[in-house]
């Protein structure tokens, strides 16, 4: 007599086995039958795949300026390019977010330098071209999760400098047809730069910026660091960080530690970087004067209280990291878990 197969419940299936399987295995397995088309293309399904294939291995995707390559585990695995837009100039990865790519790509000569920004699932080698396009200097091109609706939303954020002075805009995927401008103040910031995606902590983003003044000529003292859209800045001001909220679709600033302006004043002659660990905000200070770095972290987001976990020496530095005698800057990489990757 031959053994009866236990027949799995449906739930099983698709939950407990669908959900932990490569998407090139579901995107077969879409072919079964209508319902296993609907139910894998669910948005519930998909956050739940997605919060498990976050665990697995990583995968780090690259442009060289005319296309994009993606590297999968220990061995370099070089795919077919992931360009969305073969006929533009070169193409760069502003952004990424579960799974997704926000890509720039540059216009073709005679378009009087634009720029159009696409979403990308590698996975499934589909492309979303946002609407319109943007000037060439775009200082903030980033992918954001508002978890507020039923199922979560994604949106793109772009600041981007109009003459002299900056713009803001957002897209929400599925949602709006066109971009949102930003209403009220904007920060006049202008970016730092950095190779870390801007770390998300407590519902909103942050980056490095440094803060535009102007002088009152009429009155003592310098005019407030919060200015409208409109405005062109005249002369730079104090370094800052800028939050924006993502469901509130508002900015404000956090000061810096008090390494920048306190006790430890350096000048202003350093690397400093954000990142994201274990839910909090890092600020990662390196002194350039005295090859010392200080690793702080937001321990009260409400009150802006920052604290210092680590200070490493430039003598530790030269001798753990295998450093010439006199070296002047480091970059940060990326930080996961909590593990720092720097350069």
């Amino acid at each position: 007599m031959s053994a009866i197969i236990p027949v799995l419940p449906e739930d099983v299936i698709f939950y407990g086995v669908l959900t932990r399987l490569p998407v090139k295995s579901l995107l077969r397995f879409r072919s079964v039958c209508r319902r296993w088309r609907a139910l894998i293309g669910s948005d519930a399904f998909v956050r739940l795949h997605l919060s498990r294939a976050i665990e697995g291995k990583p995968q780090l995707f690259y442009s060289d300026g005319g296309s994009m390559y993606c590297v999968e585990g220990e061995a370099v695995v070089v795919e077919r390019p992931l360009l969305p837009d073969p006929s533009s100039a070169s193409s760069e990865i502003r952004s990424s977010l579960h799974g997704l790519l926000c890509v720039e790509t540059a216009s073709v000569e005679g378009e009087g330098g634009r720029c159009h920004h696409h979403v990308v699932n590698p996975a499934t080698h589909e492309i979303f071209r946002l609407p319109g396009s943007s000037s060439i200097s775009v200082s903030i091109c980033q992918l954001l999760f508002d978890p507020s609706p039923k199922w979560g939303a994604h949106k793109v954020l772009i600041v981007s400098h109009q003459g002299s002075a900056l713009d803001a805009k957002i897209f929400t995927l599925g949602v709006d047809r066109s971009w949102r401008s930003l209403e009220g103040a904007v920060p006049a910031a202008a970016c730092c730069s950095s190779t870390v995606s801007l770390p998300c902590v407590n519902g909103a983003i942050h980056w490095l910026a440094e803060i535009f003044k102007i002088v009152d000529e009429t009155a003592d003292g310098l005019q407030p660091e919060i200015l409208p859209t409109d405005f062109v800045a005249q002369r730079y001001g104090s370094e800052s960080i800028v939050a924006f909220d993502i469901r509130e679709e508002g900015f404000r600033q956090l000061a810096y530690p008090n390494c920048c302006y306190g006790g430890d004043f350096c000048g202003g002659m350093h690397d400093v970087y954000l990142f994201e660990i274990g839910g909090f905000l890092y600020f990662l200070h390196f002194d350039v004067s005295n090859a010392t770095l200080d690793i702080w972290v937001l321990k009260d987001y409400a009150e802006e209280k920052w604290i210092r976990e680590y200070r490493i020496d430039s003598e530790c530095l030269r001798k753990e990291l295998h450093l010439a005698d006199h070296f002047l800057s480091i970059d940060v990489l990326a930080a996961f878990d909590d593990e720092i990757f720097m350069q």
